[in-house]
């Protein structure tokens, strides 16, 4: 059975190329600032790794009870090269924005890996589990504005000089199922995670945003 924490490592080994994708939302600067994780309805996050185009699209919202509050979930469904790979679902809990299913296991405790609110600096620690798979380590988020070439990704084309504020979260001392992992996303106002880069097991999987699109 494929792990559910460490799929993602399986990207670097498809060499077919990626299909064509689509372009940047009319009018909208990915410099401004913003939401660093917008969950709008029918949000498609395109991604490029190892030759191959991973996409990532908000399929389902619903309302859930957490406590006593209603709190709204996302689902995060994950093709690559239009084929159905995995899934996710997320939630704004009152920690933070957290995993709360993969691959339709639930993550116990949920697992948060962009906490709430932002601070410079901020630490967090994470011990999770979907079945008998766990997680454990921490957290550190810092901000860094750089020009929007030094992020090599495809959704900057045209504003390569121009500068970008991100939300720079990363892994420390991780381990997935014992083993260790590094993992670093890289967040901008108002798109979501432009970059992103996990090593496990010796293999590196860099993903890197093409183009980002919703419902207005």
């Amino acid at each position: 059975m494929k792990p559910v924490w460490t799929s993602a490592a399986a990207v670097v080994l498809l060499v077919v190329a990626a299909v064509p994708g689509g372009g940047q939302p009319p009018g909208q600067d990915p410099t401004k600032e913003g939401d660093y994780f917008p969950l709008h309805p029918g949000a498609i996050w395109t991604y490029e790794a190892g030759g191959s185009l991973i996409t990532v699209k908000l399929t389902k919202q619903e309302e859930k009870k957490v406590g006593d509050a209603m709190i709204k979930h996302s689902r995060l469904e994950t093709t690559i090269n239009n084929m159905p790979f995995s899934s996710e679902v997320v939630a704004v809990l009152p920690q933070g924005l957290c995993r709360v299913a993969v691959a339709d296991k639930p993550v116990t405790p949920p697992l948060c890996f962009l906490e709430l609110p932002l601070k410079k600096g901020k630490k967090w620690k994470v011990e999770s589990k979907v079945g008998n798979e766990t997680i454990t380590g921490e957290f550190e988020a810092h901000e860094e504005e750089v020009a929007a070439k030094e992020i090599n990704s495809p959704y900057f084309a045209g504003k390569e000089e121009k500068k970008v504020k991100l939300l720079v979260v990363r892994g420390i001392n991780l381990k997935a199922n014992k083993q260790e992992m590094s993992l670093t996303y890289y967040f901008a106002p108002d798109v979501g995670i432009v970059k992103q880069m996990m090593s496990f097991g010796g293999v590196q999987v860099d993903l890197r945003l093409k183009s980002y699109d919703f419902n207005k």
